[in-house]
């Protein structure tokens, strides 16, 4: 947000925020493992020694890219290793939709008003509590001149009374509402979270008092998760030598 004066007006300026993207700290060793269980169908590889190739199936936590490289003396260095691993997931979501729906109209309002001290809540109104069903909305006003002063400040609560209303639906109806229903869950598990769906199963049951509607999903997503190699952890090429050999060693020596 800017204000700019010119002349005799203040011009207020907003522009959406660009997020800078998360600093990313080379020098902290990382590995790739897996975030869910999946069939890989893509890699690119950014930095680190690849561990599983295109057409292996892995499991959660299943190590992808390693954090350890060899060079050509086959030494061992720590890397951040950094990936995107493709990989088609098996996901379930399911609706359930009840035969009997319940909806609400409006009977009246009711206003309430408090003078609120610090954390003490005093009512300036005479009346008994609300009864029934009901939203709630409150909004807290400053005192002219007082609430700059001290922290009081005087609140008001809308109560919307309500009345509920029951009606049964056919399971056709029932099925409607949960294909909606499931779609919208598609759309904030899958949409937003970028992944794919490549093929989809649905799955209804008409059961005594509500309509069950599950889905099975092939999905594509990407897989990688990075995990910070922790000091004592056992990582791939950097295990101790047997016992003996090391006694071997010493004679040698």
């Amino acid at each position: 947000v800017a204000v700019n004066l010119r002349g005799s007006r203040a011009v207020v300026e907003i522009q959406e925020r660009v997020i800078p993207p998360e600093r990313v700290d080379d020098h902290v060793p990382h590995n790739v493992v897996a975030a869910k269980p999946g069939f890989i169908t893509y890699m690119e590889v950014y930095n680190g020694q690849p561990t599983v190739k295109v057409g292996d199936s892995v499991d959660v936590g299943e190590m992808l890219v390693s954090g350890i490289m060899e060079d050509k003396k086959a030494r061992n260095r720590t890397v951040h290793a950094r990936a995107r691993v493709l990989a088609q997931t098996r996901e379930e979501l399911r609706a359930e939709v009840p035969y009997r729906q319940e909806s609400f109209t409006v009977r009246g309002v009711a206003v309430r008003r408090y003078l609120n001290i610090l954390s003490l809540q005093l009512p300036l109104f005479w009346g008994t509590p609300i009864e029934g069903p009901y939203k709630l909305e409150t909004v807290v006003h400053d005192i002219p001149l007082i609430s700059s002063i001290a922290p009081i400040t005087w609140s008001r609560e809308a109560f919307l009374l309500l009345e509920a209303h029951q009606t049964d639906i056919t399971p056709q109806e029932a099925r409607a509402m949960a294909e909606e229903q499931l779609r919208e869950l598609e759309e904030r598990s899958f949409g937003d979270a970028g992944i794919e769906i490549i093929q989809r199963e649905l799955n209804g049951q008409e059961l005594p008092d509500r309509f069950l509607l599950e889905g099975v999903y092939l999905c594509q997503e990407d897989i990688s998760q990075e995990k910070e190699i922790l000091t004592g952890e056992e990582v791939p090429g950097l295990e101790a030598p047997p016992l003996e050999e090391t006694a071997r060693g010493k004679e040698a020596s």
